[in-house]
């Protein structure tokens, strides 16, 4: 909308500029054919024609050489803004990490393993988050029976709850149990540091008032993932994690990944609030994230990014520090042309003894100067 805007203006500065000086040579020389031409003449001369065709060929060119490298576009605006990006913020499950938790280990509390995994199980049957999928996975592909749940509620960022056999079953986080009036002893929670620490993911699952169990989960960081976050960091970007895991898997991520920052203990509404921090200290920020999960992030972000992952993120940034120059350089062409050819078309050379460009001139050399634009934003 803001381009649009400056077109008009352009557009109606040009219409101005060419009745000034139709008026001004019909006064100067009387013929009222001249000062038409003149006005005609330059009124396309400063035509943005070259302008307008600067963006959508270099992104189009982008965009076809991001689709080479086997990167699918919903926006190609990004290729043009990803380069004024000094600060990336991303988020630790499915971004650093594969997205797919699994249980990589249980610490059973009075009861067996296969007990705790059937009562978590039950209460997550029909969860949407990936922790509550992974557990009744598990609990499936054991073939363990399942009690059924009278009621169940998702909590999101903490975890769910559910009615079994007049008790209620809660799976998720220890600051929240500890909320809902359930002692957790020091040794539990101790256990639960040392495997944060570790960069795994405790689970607790109570029943009634009483703590059953932690599901221990892992989830892999490929090195590619790494890989690409130092790349990003090597072209200057500054990498950001904001999670809603608890602060010693987030301090455990950052260990592992080196990003330059990390925060955990984060509800969707803190990490849109850490983002617009951020950008009010004078970043330009950019949100890449699951656009169901971090909607809110996303909407502070001075550019959103979803459907990506790390690497690919990676390959492009230098594609786009190139589209930026390319946008440039066609910006700057389109100016030299617009100048040279409204130099000619209103008389301003001709009043040093040079040519008058007419009407049919001027429209030859829009054309030129769309044909040079247009070559330069096709370069590779």
């Amino acid at each position: 909308m803001k381009q649009t805007h400056s077109w008009r203006l352009l557009l109606l500065l040009g219409l101005g500029l060419a009745c000034a000086l139709g008026t001004y040579w019909w006064l100067e020389t009387g013929q009222p054919t001249l000062a038409v031409s003149v006005a005609a003449a330059t009124l396309i001369a400063v035509l943005p024609l070259p302008w307008l065709l600067a963006r959508p060929l270099v992104l189009w060119r982008a965009q076809r050489q991001a689709r080479a490298l086997g990167i699918t576009l919903t926006d190609k605006n990004i290729l043009a803004e990803l380069a004024l990006i000094d600060t990336l913020v991303i988020s630790r499950r499915g971004t650093i990490t594969s997205g797919q938790p699994y249980i990589a280990n249980m610490i059973p509390e009075g009861l067996s393993r296969n007990a705790l995994i059937s009562l978590a199980a039950a209460a997550e049957q029909g969860a949407g988050h990936p922790i509550g999928q992974a557990i009744v996975a598990f609990a499936t592909a054991h073939e363990l029976t399942l009690p059924t749940p009278a009621t169940c509620n998702e909590l999101p960022g903490r975890g769910v709850e559910a009615m079994i056999n007049r008790l209620p079953v809660r799976v998720g986080r220890p600051e929240w149990l500890q909320k809902e009036g359930i002692e957790l002893d020091a040794a539990f929670l101790t256990r639960a540091d040392q495997i944060s620490t570790r960069g795994r993911q405790p689970i607790f699952v109570a029943n009634g008032q009483y703590i059953r169990g932690i599901l221990i989960f892992d989830d892999e960081i490929a090195d590619s993932t790494i890989a690409a976050i130092h790349s990003l960091q090597r072209a200057g970007m500054r990498v950001v994690l904001l999670t809603a895991d608890n602060q010693r898997l987030a301090r455990a991520t950052e260990k592992r990944t080196q990003v330059d920052a990390a925060q955990g203990n984060l509800t969707p509404t803190a990490k849109a609030q850490e983002v617009q921090n951020l950008r009010l200290h004078g970043e330009t920020v950019a949100v890449l994230a699951d656009a169901a999960e971090e909607e809110a992030a996303l909407a502070q972000a001075d550019l959103a990014l979803t459907g990506l992952t790390l690497p690919e993120l990676a390959q492009l940034l230098p594609r786009s520090q190139h589209t930026a120059h390319r946008l440039r350089q066609g910006h700057i062409l389109a100016l030299l042309c617009t100048l040279v050819l409204l130099a000619l078309a209103s008389g301003l050379v001709h009043t040093f003894g040079g040519p008058l460009l007419g009407v049919a001139g001027a429209a030859a050399g829009l054309g030129v100067s769309c044909l040079i634009v247009a070559l330069n934003s096709l370069r590779s």
